[in-house]
């Protein structure tokens, strides 16, 4: 057993020497789960303030931070009476969180402060224990003072204390939009002297805007050391230690909502408030950890066939999620600096390790979207997208053009890895000739094609997509003479025809760089046609008019006759992909 133990020591700190000490790595240094308190800045004379603070206690904290919010302290006042309510809001809130002593409050949950102000560290050894990874068990493990380590290590998470203060602003129920609506189409019907229309009241709840307001607080080792030589042994001294925190930076929340269809009510009123909140802070999350380094998960390859990482849904990663992979080189004066390498994406087999790391956890498992090739120990750095992309490029099917297309990854609708739903829109052109005439005529074809594809990567920087999907096509005869076009509408003969189309493809995107591919690709289609009574038609009608494009009355109904492009099944295309 001992023998064993060993061995399992031996592998990972083999695994941490070659990933280094991030600790002492600038920008790129270890791990700390942010804590977050979340603050409802109150503002009595706003219409709907008390429901929305009544409910804001009761939204959840995505699981990638520490809910740090206070005991019994939910919101903050904010006295809007005379002057502007939106003017210099920052300064004025950061001297109500001054006045209400908001940061010492924070320290005091940390330390477990009790109603006779004597402190303890079993909060901060709780959550020491819980942000624990294995490499941090195991090494524990290996040294003199075993769990203890852990537990101590969570005095490293106080230094990432953050405040959200959440200014909600013209928050209004759906009733409210609508009646504004009615108001607006009743004014426009008095202007033209007609009768009103009325707008669709199609929803139930709330809309509205936020700002939230991040701050930080101060707590450094030096302060640190104060709190347990001068304050530890005497809460007088704590509450008039000197604890600062500063202005982070400003969050802008749009388009908030919290509905339900009027037809299928199954929320309260209070739920569908409460809806919105968790929408605002939720969208306030994502922003700050796609802007900071610090929100962002980082840690090491675990192993390489298949990719894998000791994360899981604990740093809220899902699938499809990209993390960014790095390996340590030799920079400037004997500096380790952080080089990309490549990009992984995490399948769904995301293991569910919101517990404390035992040093034997089961890995989640990526696979390689990009870049280089990847080894155990090289390190990773969560990143967020939006999962779309636009594509340009050229096809040709006898007629040729260029298209453009977007797409976008449904994987987290459907748990099924870059399954997209991609929509186009493409051009076309060419020429024809009818009968044994000279003459040749512009062709002209628009379409639309809808689908959907499931990328797999075969190689490193070499995919396969596979798709399927439907075109709505309409094709035309540019050119024609006036007395022509009048023949062939009397013989009630289109020029053009509408067609529908079932095509399956395979594109083979090439990686030029983590998000630029060259897509070469194939596909085949099967066409329908509308009308027999068009120029495309297989057999034109026995009226066809005489001396008309070419034609003379006696080939109408002839194969010679008719203008059946012979479009090709098979359409070939090239096209550039930007990932976004």
């Amino acid at each position: 057993m001992r023998k064993n133990s060993f061995v399992l020591v031996v592998l990972f700190f083999s695994k941490l020497a070659f990933c280094q000490n991030l600790d002492s790595l600038r920008g790129f240094e270890k791990y700390y789960r942010p804590s977050i308190t979340f603050l409802f800045l109150n503002q009595p004379k706003e219409r709907y303030n008390e429901v929305l603070k009544n409910n804001f206690s009761k939204i959840k904290v995505n699981d990638k931070f520490n809910d740090h919010r206070i005991d019994n302290k939910s919101f903050i006042t904010y006295d809007i009476s005379g002057g502007n309510p939106y003017s210099n809001k920052e300064s004025s809130i950061k001297e109500i969180l001054l006045a209400d002593d908001i940061q010492r409050k924070v320290i005091s949950k940390w330390y477990n402060q009790q109603p006779d102000g004597s402190f303890s560290m079993d909060f901060i050894a709780k959550r020491g224990l819980y942000n624990a990874s294995d490499y941090d068990v195991m090494r524990a493990k290996a040294g003199a003072r075993g769990a203890s380590e852990l537990e101590d290590a969570g005095e490293n998470l106080i230094k990432k204390s953050y405040i959200l203060v959440f200014d909600f602003l013209g928050v209004e129920t759906w009733d409210d939009f609508y009646d504004r609506q009615d108001a607006q189409y009743e004014r426009i019907a008095r202007a033209r002297k007609e009768k009103p229309r009325k707008a669709i009241r199609t929803y139930v709840g709330y809309r509205g805007n936020s700002i939230a307001y991040l701050y930080k607080v101060n707590w450094d080792d030096t302060t640190q050391q104060v709190f347990y030589e001068k304050a530890w042994k005497n809460p007088a001294f704590f509450k008039k230690m000197n604890i600062s925190f500063q202005f982070v930076e400003t969050i802008y929340i749009q388009d908030l909502d919290g509905k339900q269809s009027r037809f299928n009510q199954y929320m309260s009123d209070n739920e569908l408030a409460q809806m919105l909140e968790q929408d605002a802070a939720e969208s306030a999350l994502l922003q700050l950890s796609k802007e900071k380094s610090e929100f962002r998960v980082k840690t090491s390859v675990f192993s390489t066939k298949p990719i894998t990482a000791k994360v899981g849904k604990k740093e809220s990663v899902f699938i499809d999620q990209p993390f960014f992979v790095y390996e340590l080189e030799q920079g400037e004066n004997d500096k380790k600096i952080p080089v990309k390498k490549g990009v992984i994406r995490a399948t769904k087999k995301i293991t569910d390790n919101r517990q404390d790391a035992t040093g034997n956890s089961v890995p989640t498992q990526f696979y390689q979207e990009s870049g280089k090739k990847i080894y155990p120990g090289m390190l990773i750095e969560q990143q967020y997208d939006i999962g779309g992309s636009f594509w340009m490029g050229w096809q040709t099917q006898v007629l040729t053009g260029p298209f453009i297309r977007l797409d976008y990854n449904l994987s987290s609708l459907f748990n099924v890895s870059q399954l997209r739903l991609y929509v186009q829109g493409y051009l076309g052109f060419g020429s024809v000739k009818f009968g044994n005439s000279g003459n040749s005529y512009t062709v002209f074809s628009r379409g639309v094609e809808v689908g959907m594809s499931k990328t797999y990567p075969i190689l490193r920087n070499i995919h396969l997509e596979p798709n399927i999907g439907f075109i709505f096509d309409t094709t035309n005869v540019q050119n024609v003479n006036a007395t022509d076009k009048d023949k062939l509408k009397t013989a009630k003969i289109d020029l053009g025809l509408t067609q529908f189309a079932f095509t399956v493809g395979l594109r083979m995107p090439i990686n030029l760089s983590a998000n630029i591919q060259l897509v070469p690709a194939i596909s085949v289609n099967s066409l329908s046609y509308s009308s027999n009574a068009s120029l495309f038609g297989r057999n034109l009608p026995q009226n066809l008019p005489s001396n008309i494009l070419g034609l003379d009355g006696n080939q109408s109904g002839s194969s010679n006759a008719n203008a059946h492009l012979g479009r090709t099944p098979i359409n070939w295309s090239v096209s550039f992909r930007f990932k976004f």
